[in-house]
């Protein structure tokens, strides 16, 4: 802040008000704090609620920003799908997984209606863990300051 407030034209108050007026208004720039600091805080370990969290405030902010949020936001919930889906198979088997309706639709997730055929037979459990891996490293990359 420092930095931008020298950079600006004028005396020190007319720069503090044009570096406020820069910065934006308060709650867009404490949302975006806000997101940044769970997203952060979540990519520290495994608390990907937190990165969900930071990507939907940041879905909610808007903008560029917000679409791409928007796309990494649907990257995590596919990620905790699969992950899911791997987890819950051995105890679901007939609800959980790659489904299969007799009228043709297909589901990947988890289903109440015990009519559907499981796709992928056991393969769901080792395809849902490595896939949910795989899509946590991308989504962690995608998020990295450095990137």
């Amino acid at each position: 802040m420092d930095d931008l407030i020298e950079r600006l034209p004028g005396d020190e108050l007319d720069r503090v008000r044009l570096a406020c007026i820069q910065l934006g208004e308060p709650s867009v720039m404490l949302a975006s704090l806000i997101a940044s600091d769970d997203i952060s805080a979540g990519l520290q370990g495994w608390a990907k609620h937190r990165v969900i969290s930071g990507l939907w405030r940041r879905v909610l902010i808007g903008g560029r920003g917000g679409l791409v949020a928007g796309l990494q936001l649907a990257f995590a919930v596919l990620m905790v799908t699969l992950v899911t889906i791997a987890v819950l198979s051995p105890f679901l088997p007939l609800h959980v997984g790659l489904l299969r309706y007799p009228d043709g639709q297909v589901l990947l997730g988890v289903s109440t209606v015990p009519a559907a055929s499981e796709v992928l037979g056991w393969w769901r459990m080792p395809i849902g863990v490595i896939a949910g891996f795989v899509a946590w490293h991308l989504l962690k990359r995608s998020l990295s300051p450095s990137t």
